[in-house]
Parts: C-alpha cells; sequence; structure tokens
C-alpha cells in the first residue's frame, strides 16, 4: 500500500504551521507580559512579599503562658494542688489568685489576665468521692490561640488530678505514689502538625491561594490591557498574535507555566524552609502535584479573563473571589462539614483540590499516590477549563470577526 506524498506532506505543513503559531503566541504573551509594568509588579511583590507577611503574623505561631487568674473558694490542698499543676504547664501561668469572682473580673478587664479559672467549694469534697467536679473557666475569646491554651491547660490538669485521686482511693496508695499509677495514662500525639502552632495548619494552605491568585490576577490584567486596546484601534490589538484558538491557548499556557514555575518553587519549598513548616513529604512529589495544578489555574485564568473588560475590574475579581476561595477550600473549615452544594462548587476550583494535596504531602507525609484524588482531580480540571476556554477564545474571535 503506497502513501499519498502530498498528504503526507500537507500534514507535516499543518504541524509546522501549528507549532509557529504556538511559538508566537508564547512569544508575544512574554512580550506583553513583560512590557505590563502592573502585571509584572504583582508576578514579583506579592509572591514575595504576602508570604513573609503571613508568615511574620502566625510567627511564633505557638502561645505560651498565657496569663490566668485562679479563684480558690475550696482552699484545700487539693485545690492548691490544681493550681500549681496548672501554673507548671507551659500553656499558661498562674498570674495571681483573686478573692473572689468580681475581683477576677476586673484583673481580666485590666487585660492582667486573659482567663480565670474558679474552683468551686465543693471540689475537692467531690473529687474525694469520685464524683464530678466541676471547674468554671471564663476565657477572652478575642485571640483564638488563648482561649485555646487556656481550655487545654485546664482540661489536661483535671484529668491529671482526677486519675491521681481515682488512683488512690482504688489502690489505696498515698497520693504520692499515686502520682506514677494513673489508670488510665495518656499523652498527646498531633499528627501532621507537630508544634501544633497555627502558621503549620494554615500556610501551605495560604501558599496555594497566593500562587493561584497572582496568575488570575496577571493573565487577566494582560488580557483586559488587551481589550482595551482593542477598543482604541478599531476591534483590533496590534501587538496580540494573529494565530488560532488551540495555538493561542497552548502558547499562553506554555508560557504562564514558565513563568510560574519560579515563584511556585519559592513559595513551596523555600517558604516552608525558612519559617520551619512542615515537610514530611517527599519533594519530588509536591513537584509532581504542582504540575497539574499549575496548569488548571491557567487555563481557569484563561476562562475568568473572558469576562473581564477593563483593568480596573480585575481588582475587584480577585478581592471578590480570594476570600471566597479560602473558606470553601477547607483551610478554615473542614469540607466534610459543609453543605453540599458548597463542596461541588469548591471542587470547581484548582486551588481547593491543591491544599488538600499539599496539605496532605506536606504535613502529614502522604505519597502522590494516596493523593491520587487531588492529583487526578487537577488534571480533570485542567482539561475541562482548556476546553471551555477554547470554546470562549473561539466564540470571541467569532464575534469579533462579525463585528
Amino acid at each position: 500500500m503506497c502513501r499519498n506524498p502530498n498528504l503526507t506532506l500537507a500534514k507535516m505543513n499543518k504541524l509546522t504551521e501549528i507549532l509557529h503559531d504556538i511559538s508566537r503566541a508564547f512569544v508575544t504573551e512574554y512580550k506583553l507580559l513583560f512590557t505590563d509594568a502592573g502585571a509584572l509588579l504583582f508576578i514579583i511583590f506579592l509572591p514575595l512579599a504576602y508570604p513573609v507577611l503571613y508568615s511574620l503574623v502566625y510567627n511564633p505561631e505557638i502561645m505560651k503562658d498565657i496569663p490566668v487568674a485562679v479563684v480558690d473558694d475550696c482552699r484545700t490542698p487539693m485545690s492548691r494542688q490544681y493550681a500549681r499543676m496548672l501554673d507548671a504547664t507551659d500553656l499558661v501561668k498562674v498570674a495571681g489568685y483573686a478573692a473572689n469572682m468580681q475581683e477576677a473580673k476586673t484583673m481580666l478587664n485590666r487585660k492582667d489576665v486573659f482567663g480565670v479559672v474558679h474552683l468551686p467549694e465543693d471540689f475537692s469534697r467531690k473529687v474525694g468521692r469520685g464524683e464530678q467536679a466541676d471547674i468554671e473557666v471564663y476565657a477572652d475569646m478575642s485571640v483564638f490561640l488563648r482561649y485555646k491554651n487556656i481550655m487545654s491547660a485546664t482540661t489536661v490538669v483535671g484529668n491529671e488530678l482526677g486519675s491521681k485521686a481515682q488512683s488512690s482511693k482504688l489502690t489505696g496508695l498515698e497520693d504520692a505514689q499515686a502520682q506514677h499509677n494513673m489508670p488510665v495514662p495518656f499523652r498527646i500525639v498531633p499528627l501532621g502538625n507537630s508544634t501544633m502552632g497555627m502558621a503549620s495548619a494554615i500556610l501551605p494552605g495560604i501558599l496555594v491561594m497566593i500562587l493561584q491568585q497572582v496568575f488570575v490576577l496577571c493573565i487577566c490584567m494582560v488580557m483586559a490591557t488587551s481589550r482595551e486596546r482593542k477598543l482604541a484601534n478599531g476591534g483590533i490589538d496590534p501587538q496580540a498574535a494573529n494565530v488560532g484558538a488551540f495555538a493561542m491557548l497552548i502558547g499562553k499556557s506554555l508560557c504562564y507555566f514558565t513563568i510560574m514555575i519560579g515563584p511556585m518553587i519559592y513559595l513551596w519549598r523555600f517558604m516552608p524552609i525558612a519559617f520551619s513548616l512542615p515537610q514530611n513529604g517527599h519533594l519530588i512529589d509536591v513537584f509532581m502535584l504542582a504540575v497539574p495544578f499549575i496548569f488548571a489555574v491557567i487555563f481557569f485564568a484563561l476562562t475568568m479573563q473572558t469576562f473581564v473588560r477593563k483593568r480596573e475590574s480585575v481588582f475587584c475579581v480577585v478581592v471578590v473571589t480570594s476570600v471566597f476561595f479560602v473558606f470553601i477550600s477547607g483551610i478554615s473549615w473542614p469540607r466534610f462539614a459543609m453543605n453540599p452544594f458548597w463542596t461541588i462548587v469548591g471542587d470547581a476550583i484548582p486551588s481547593t483540590w491543591a491544599v488538600q494535596g499539599l496539605w496532605g504531602i506536606s504535613n502529614m507525609g502522604a505519597t502522590l499516590a494516596q493523593q491520587r484524588t487531588c492529583y487526578l482531580a487537577l488534571w480533570l480540571l485542567t482539561a475541562a477549563y482548556f476546553v471551555i476556554s477554547y470554546l470562549l477564545l473561539r466564540f470571541v474571535d467569532h464575534q469579533r470577526k462579525i463585528e
């Protein structure tokens, strides 16, 4: 069977033409980006400044020795032991004793303390009988970490003291000996966040959001500038590459992919090192997860830029969506506890899957195979947004030619 040499040559010419158009779109996008002072400023400034700012806000990420006041209405050796054990923790410190709750309230209002622990009159009697003894804890909720420390310290000390009293009662040992014979000894083993700090829990997700929002902003800004040039030149952008929709998308995506590699390495690798964030996974798994995420973000931005008409409107889009994307990604609230509708909406945003995947790899030490759901979802979003952006670009080009 003989092949038609003319047909083969035509296919080769067509392929060469497509590759030439892709390279033109690639080079043109580079020129447009690096001649746009606003977009260039955001690419350089935001990835450098934002993570440092966020990290410094949460540094140090652990609060220790939160001052509290103790109101001891029991005034027994056991209640005094509870106060000493509370002061011995590294979470809180007993800054003083108050004669009554009114005095403790005054100390709290003056910010001398940020919490009050009230031991009632029957505290020792109920503990000695093996009954439930109630301890009243009042905590300042203006800073969540203070509240967490106060509640954690009082809970741990209460459990330990109760276990020692129960052990002494059951075995007949003296209190000093009972301290080493707790019925159910326990210890806290934090998973993924060994310091139990806010920065280690939140910043990996924030670094993903920064990378996404920076390039959504830049891509939309460059396209909005192109539309402004079209308005000034009768519907034609003299600086744009006159190529087809497919070549345009491939050229743009390759351009932004090469640009995003640098900020990605800085945000996902050097920032965790600089601020001692968890890095329990393999570096190759992190970079493999980044590849579909970067492409998904690019085509997501190329889809969004169709609806941006002016440079000023880009900021409105980014400001409105940035907080929304943070909430639905699972950083501040677990996704399994969300309404199913918002879970579906979050599934359509690249950062949602990247946050879950990066957190699992970096914090929990998971492998890419264990995070394959996030990995495959990012590739699926890449394909979906490529098709959507291609159809939108074809429609826009068609409308431009009609006009």
